[in-house]
């Protein structure tokens, strides 16, 4: 009677073990993932601060230092690549016509920076759980009903009484 406690008592434990296991560490889409995730930190200077164990002062250098140093690459007509994040690049939009208030115009040619992220960022950025800082709206190509139909548009109020 003694022993079929303590069997009782270690089959229980054993199920508890692996029940509190596999709550614990649960499969998403094949990947295995915790439960709870750990809670990111609240902005980047934290997250380095944190992640790299460095003195506060040397981040907030090197923060202040990335701007101005990427604007110098960035003007030079060189591209600047953040290891593990992505790259920045100037691209040249050349000119072009666009209606502005209803009148067609030609737009002047202009830069832009583009960002390229990393495949691992895409990944990332595409996981179960990511927030998006904001959602934009897909373009949906509406068809005016109201408009006049164009000249190879077949009538369809009457149609043709030919018949061959």
């Amino acid at each position: 009677m003694r022993w079929t406690k303590f069997i009782l008592a270690g089959v229980l434990a054993a199920f508890g073990l692996s029940l509190v296991l596999h709550v614990e560490a649960q499969t998403v889409g094949g990947v295995k993932t915790l439960a709870n995730p750990p809670v990111p930190p609240p902005d980047l200077r934290s997250g380095l601060i944190a992640e790299t164990k460095l003195d506060e002062k040397i981040i907030d250098k090197v923060l202040k230092a990335l701007p101005k140093v990427a604007s110098e690459q960035l003007r030079g007509g060189r591209s600047v690549e953040l290891t593990g994040i992505g790259t920045l690049q100037v691209v040249r939009v050349t000119e072009y016509k666009d209606l502005v208030n209803g009148r067609p115009a030609l737009m002047p040619a202009h830069n832009y920076i583009e960002f390229v992220p990393t495949e691992k960022m895409n990944q990332d950025a595409n996981a179960p759980g990511a927030k998006p800082a904001r959602v934009v709206e897909g373009f949906e190509f509406r068809i005016n009903p109201n408009a006049n139909p164009g000249i190879r548009t077949p009538s369809t109020r009457n149609p043709g009484g030919r018949i061959r």
